[in-house]
C-alpha cells in the first residue's frame, strides 16, 4: 500500500473475522500493510481503493479469515485544522440533487455559521458539528423520531423533529457540508467495541456495534 499522506502514528493490529458478511475489510484509519495470516491464501484478492482508503476482499469474507495490519493515525491538531483547505475532490463527493437545500435548512444552516462567527472551512465544519451535537437543539435517540407526512426529511429533522439516530445526523451533517460546497460522504464502521478481559489489547466488535 501507498505511504501515508501525512505524518501520524502507526497502529499495528490483528484481526480474527467471524460471521461478517460482504467484502470490506475492517482496518484502520489509514492503512498501510496488510498480510492475511491465516486460511486458505488469498493475499491476491487483497484490493485498496486510493481515493476512499478502503480495503475489501474479492469473493467476500469466511469465517477462516484473519489478517495483520499497519495503519497510521495522523497527527493533527486545532491549529493545523484551521489552516487546512478541502483538497481537489471528484464532483461526486460535492453534487446535491435540486433542491435538496430548502429555505428553512439554508436559513437554519446560515443562522448556525453567523452565531459561530465561522470564518475559516474547519470553523464552519464543526460549527455544523457542535450545533447537532453540542447546542441543546437536538436529541439523539435509538428509535427514530416520526416524520408523519413530510417528503422532505432533511427539512422535517433539521425544523420539526430534531431528534433522530446516527443515520439522521450524519446525513443532514453531509447535505449541509455540500451545500458548503465542501466534499463529503457518509462512511459507516464500527464502535469500539469490548474489552476482553482474559486477553490484553484484545476487543471483540460484534455486529451489534
Amino acid at each position: 500500500l501507498p505511504a501515508p499522506a501525512a505524518p501520524g502514528t502507526e497502529i499495528e493490529a490483528e484481526f480474527a473475522i467471524e460471521n461478517l458478511q460482504g467484502d470490506d475489510l475492517p482496518a484502520g484509519s489509514e492503512p498501510v500493510s496488510v498480510e492475511l495470516t491465516e486460511g486458505v491464501d488469498r493475499q491476491g484478492d487483497v484490493r485498496y481503493n486510493p481515493e476512499s482508503l478502503d480495503l475489501r476482499l474479492e469473493g467476500g469474507l469466511s469465517d477462516d479469515i484473519s489478517y495483520e495490519m499497519s495503519s497510521v493515525r495522523p497527527d493533527l491538531d486545532y491549529r493545523v485544522m484551521l489552516d487546512a483547505r478541502p483538497g481537489n475532490s471528484d464532483a461526486t463527493y460535492t453534487h446535491l440533487p435540486l433542491n435538496t437545500v430548502s429555505p428553512p435548512v439554508q436559513a437554519f444552516l446560515d443562522e448556525t455559521l453567523r452565531t459561530a462567527g465561522a470564518d475559516t472551512p474547519f470553523e464552519e465544519l464543526v460549527a455544523i458539528q457542535n450545533r447537532f451535537r453540542n447546542s441543546g437543539d437536538f436529541e439523539y435517540r435509538i428509535t427514530e423520531a416520526s416524520a408523519g407526512a413530510s417528503v422532505d426529511h432533511l427539512t422535517d429533522f433539521i425544523t420539526r423533529t430534531r431528534q433522530g439516530f446516527c443515520q439522521q445526523f450524519a446525513t443532514a451533517f453531509a447535505v449541509l457540508a455540500r451545500a458548503l460546497a465542501y466534499p463529503t460522504r457518509v462512511v459507516v464502521g464500527f464502535l469500539p467495541g469490548e474489552v476482553e478481559i482474559s486477553s490484553d489489547n484484545t476487543r471483540l466488535v460484534r455486529g451489534t456495534d
